[in-house]
């Protein structure tokens, strides 16, 4: 077992995850631990940067849906955005569940949205459900004016 693994597996509170077994259906029942997000997140904080980090993120794919949070919370670390946008596009095949895939959120494509619009059309094209829902969401969270944007594309 990784280090990583064993402090998720310390964190862990089973009547949570049997509350988070009911929430998230796309998961196998074993594959969740239950540990909640604020401590998965202070997590990403206390690793971000370690060589630890750097191999986990080149491990997939993960065995718990704690472990595919941790991997997301990790990409939201990553400041420049081509490495975010790499770092993404390896993950997303990887990501079976709403959860996780909502949750991602890399900071690095806040500060430049219009870079996304490519990357989000790819994503919606994808056969893949979570990658499609990805797509979805990070286009009108994250363009300066979803509404313009969409408003041009139909009257055009």
């Amino acid at each position: 077992m990784t280090d990583v693994r064993q402090r998720l597996f310390a964190l862990r509170e089973e009547p949570f995850a049997a509350f988070q077994r009911r929430l998230i259906p796309t998961v196998a029942p074993e594959r969740i631990l239950g540990v909640r997000t604020p401590a998965i997140r202070a997590l990403a904080r206390a690793l971000d940067g370690t060589p630890a980090a750097a191999a986990f993120l080149c491990a997939l794919p993960h065995e718990t849906f704690e472990e595919n949070q941790l991997h997301a919370f990790l990409i939201e670390r990553i400041r420049p955005f081509d490495q975010a946008l790499a770092a993404v596009e390896a993950f997303l095949p990887f990501v079976d569940n709403w959860a996780t895939c909502d949750q991602l959120v890399p900071g690095a494509f806040k500060k430049a949205p219009g870079e996304l619009l490519e990357p989000a059309g790819r994503w919606m094209d994808s056969q893949h459900v979570y990658t499609v829902r990805y797509g979805i969401g990070v286009r009108p969270r994250r363009s300066a004016s979803p509404r313009c944007a969409l408003r041009n594309t139909m009257c055009a």
